[in-house]
């Protein structure tokens, strides 16, 4: 029997690894033609414009990891056991070599067009919302300390935290680095 390949799927997970590898500007089809052995008329029919794949990549990041995200919010963890889970997500991204894909998407975003970079803002929105919610359960359980700031303020906080830290890893190659600045917000927040 003929083993069916999902070429959409395919490009979608190879543009992916690249992205999160070197970054979208460094990414193109040239390089999607070749590593999964099919013309770049092929990635054309799929993904007409290079900011068509960008979108669909939000688009599943959105989903993927928003769920993720809700799932582990979810979950009967402390809230502080929420947020060290979710940084533990980022945290095997950069293990592999990899930035969050929203992240990386976001350094280059001055290059990108109006409509990702609206997906961007959507996203990180949402993802943020997502982490209010743990923080919010956490004030309310008297287990972070909300000082003058909101549970909002303090989620964007910790996903700025979460990029810089993959940043600061991947620059200085030490996971430590990584390691060190979640400890280092969690305590911050951490009500005594």
């Amino acid at each position: 029997m003929k083993k069916t390949i999902n070429r959409k799927a395919e490009l979608l997970e190879t543009a992916r690894n690249i992205i999160q590898r070197v970054g979208v500007n460094a990414m193109s089809y040239a390089d999607l033609s070749k590593i999964i052995g099919i013309t770049t008329a092929s990635i054309h029919h799929h993904f007409p414009r290079k900011e068509d794949l960008i979108l669909s990549l939000i688009a599943q990041s959105r989903e993927i990891y928003g769920n993720k995200f809700q799932e582990i919010v979810g979950s009967d963890l402390t809230s502080i056991e929420k947020l060290q889970t979710i940084a533990g997500l980022y945290e095997q991204g950069v293990r592999m070599g990899k930035m969050c894909l929203i992240g990386i998407l976001s350094t280059e975003f001055a290059t990108l067009g109006d409509d990702v970079r609206a997906a961007l803002n959507v996203s990180a929105s949402e993802t943020i919302g997502t982490f209010a919610r743990a923080v919010q359960m956490g004030i309310d359980a008297g287990e972070i300390a909300p000082g003058k700031r909101s549970s909002r303020e303090i989620a964007q906080a910790f996903h700025s935290t979460l990029l810089g830290a993959q940043i600061q890893a991947r620059c200085s190659g030490n996971l430590g680095a990584f390691e060190n600045s979640v400890e280092v917000f969690i305590e911050s927040i951490r009500k005594k």
